[in-house]
């Protein structure tokens, strides 16, 4: 079984769960960014208290995408402003 590892101390962004990256070099909050822990890797990992993993499967079927809003270019939104004539 795979797991991602959620540290209790970093909390959430917003409502997001920070999971260890990949690169085990700091947190994300998308699951596409977390690395999948093998059983055997736990307890190297699992030794603070702050930490805890959660069976991969579990966490999967309940991802929902959510949109950086540092990701949007600017000027490709829309505003009530905009429709407006001129």
């Amino acid at each position: 079984m795979k797991y991602y590892i959620h540290d209790k101390s970093r909390g959430c962004i917003g409502n997001s769960m920070l999971w260890r990256k990949h690169d085990h070099h700091g947190y994300t909050c998308d699951v596409l960014d977390a690395h999948e822990f093998t059983e055997e890797e736990l307890p190297e990992y699992l030794e603070s208290d702050d930490l805890v993993a959660f069976p991969v499967n579990e966490i999967d079927c309940r991802v929902s995408q959510h949109m950086d809003i540092f990701q949007i270019p600017n000027g490709i939104g829309i505003s009530g402003k905009d429709l407006k004539p001129k």
